[in-house]
């Protein structure tokens, strides 16, 4: 679930192709950041995570889950930077919502990779089960949050009620994940983009603020820095020939003077602008986002 906005925009890019079979039209959209899963991939997904899709071992090839990964880190001791620990595959970064636990790198395990990629986005598929933590949605939270973004249209109280309880609930139990973009790829940065991934309903679980996950979109040129729920992760896509999951690690993301932060701000007011050009809306605000209280923010770029 989740507005996912990982799109090289482009003029060209932002149309949609004509005359391609569904399969082919799948392909295409994957492999410019649109994330679509299928049955298929959750089961393939499933049977990794599970285990079951080995003849052999069993359990003792099932990598590691996020949330099994996090409390190895806890257990350990470790203070975030043990890159070498864990399983083989693509590292991102655990930014937990209390300040006491340190940024964490963590591991996209490559059998997941392999198996449902190689274009796309996998760390969505990964992390959504961390935010199936069985909490609930406040109802009139959701009822002031769906009313400020006008989602409910004319909806009745009865209707909104059942909208809220059940629809929302339901839609989420198994993890829904929100991806808000940091800074996107781009021609002027090595095609590579930068995402947090966040729990879509966190604001509505009232989970507390991750004050570090708001600094960070602070220092990439969000002004006001947007509010960000519950603990999250930061990961790193390159669309080079098509999109796939790269590696970035806590120190790229603690380290104030890594290049792609001190670009990000002047590389989102270009990407806004683009978007402008494509859709005719003016001004320099980022559209909202579901995990983030849906309110539109400003970019500012420096220099």
């Amino acid at each position: 679930g989740g507005t996912n906005e990982q799109l090289t925009m482009t003029t060209e890019e932002a149309r949609a192709p004509d005359n391609m079979s569904p399969n082919e039209r799948e392909q295409w959209l994957r492999e410019r950041g649109v994330q679509i899963e299928t049955a298929s991939d959750r089961r393939k997904a499933e049977s990794i995570l599970s285990g079951s899709s080995s003849s052999e071992g069993g359990d003792d090839r099932r990598p590691p889950t996020i949330a099994e990964q996090i409390r190895s880190l806890s257990l350990g001791g470790n203070d975030g930077g043990g890159d070498d620990d864990g399983p083989e595959g693509v590292k991102f970064v655990h930014i937990p919502q209390d300040t006491s636990r340190p940024i964490a790198t963590v591991t996209l395990p490559g059998r997941l990779v392999d198996a449902l990629g190689p274009a796309g986005d996998v760390i969505p598929t990964y992390i959504k089960q961390y935010f199936a933590d069985g909490g609930s949605i406040d109802d009139g939270l959701f009822r002031e949050q769906a009313a400020k973004q006008n989602l409910m249209g004319g909806a009745s109280g009865a209707s909104a009620a059942e909208l809220s309880s059940t629809a929302i609930a339901n839609a989420t139990a198994e993890g829904s994940v929100e991806t808000f973009p940091l800074v996107r790829p781009s021609s002027t940065n090595g095609s590579e983009g930068v995402y947090i991934y966040l729990d879509e309903v966190g604001l509505l679980k009232r989970l507390p603020n991750n004050v570090r996950a708001s600094a960070l979109a602070g220092r990439c040129g969000y002004s006001p820095a947007p509010n960000f729920y519950g603990d999250v992760f930061v990961g790193r896509v390159s669309t080079q020939k098509f999109m796939h999951n790269v590696d970035i690690r806590r120190e790229d993301v603690m380290d104030t003077t890594r290049e792609w932060m001190v670009r990000a701000p002047r590389e989102n007011v270009a990407w806004q602008q683009t978007l402008n050009g494509i859709t005719g809306r003016t001004g320099e605000s980022q559209p909202d986002h579901a995990g983030t209280e849906g309110v539109a923010v400003r970019v500012e770029g420096s220099g």
